[in-house]
């Protein structure tokens, strides 16, 4: 009993701490930092789940800034690592983490064109899209609707785009167009060829889709 209501209680928390940034979106670099240290890999089930779930709500969220959507996106990429890496996680804790990692993946792309000396980003990311990728195909339906959506925004990031303004990189839309041939990290060939082939099978997920129907 006591420890439901110590649960209870930092639920009680948790949300005081969400409605808190909802109210005020300039406090979610406050907010999510603190978070971390509760709703991780470690934490108990409905932790996770809230954890999981605050995360998907936050960077699908219109009113926070895109640049706070980076940098936070950077402090959570651990987290959404280690939950995919637990054994039989959650199924509810897995689809919010593929809805973030949807959300993230073009502010990771972008930060590493900018910082090509820093891998380790890109390296946590492609390490989470490679976890969604292999479980997709037995994935339960909930979490294999988010993994299509997950391989649009890849395929999507991953494909040349325009350059508005090359002064304004930060205004220009994300993709393939804002990679350096000689970036030490992204090869722009392996990166397009990869959106080709996710883009083939995206494409045979809704054949077998309108087969089936």
């Amino acid at each position: 009993m006591a420890a439901q209501a110590n649960v209870a209680d930092t639920v009680k928390q948790l949300n005081a701490a969400r409605n808190l940034a909802l109210a005020d979106p300039a406090l979610y670099p406050q907010v999510v930092p603190g978070l971390l240290r509760i709703v991780g890999a470690d934490a108990i089930l409905e932790l996770r789940r809230w954890g999981a779930d605050f995360f998907a709500e936050t960077f699908a969220s219109p009113v926070l800034a895109q640049e706070h959507k980076q940098n936070l996106g950077l402090q959570v990429l651990d987290t959404l690592k280690a939950y995919l890496e637990r054994p039989n996680e959650d199924t509810a804790v897995i689809k919010s983490v593929v809805q973030t990692a949807a959300s993230i993946y073009p502010f990771i792309f972008r930060q590493t064109v900018a910082n090509p000396q820093d891998a380790s980003p890109w390296q946590k990311m492609a390490a989470i899209k490679s976890s969604i990728l292999r479980r997709m195909h037995n994935a339960p339906p909930g979490i294999h609707v988010c993994s299509v959506k997950f391989i649009q925004r890849v395929v999507q990031v991953q494909t040349p785009g325009l350059i508005a303004d090359p002064r304004r990189p930060e205004q220009n839309e994300i993709s393939l167009a804002l990679v350096p041939r000689d970036h030490p990290i992204m090869s722009p060939s392996t990166l397009e060829a990869e959106a080709l082939g996710l883009l083939d099978r995206l494409l045979g997920v809704l054949q077998d889709n309108s087969t089936d129907a």
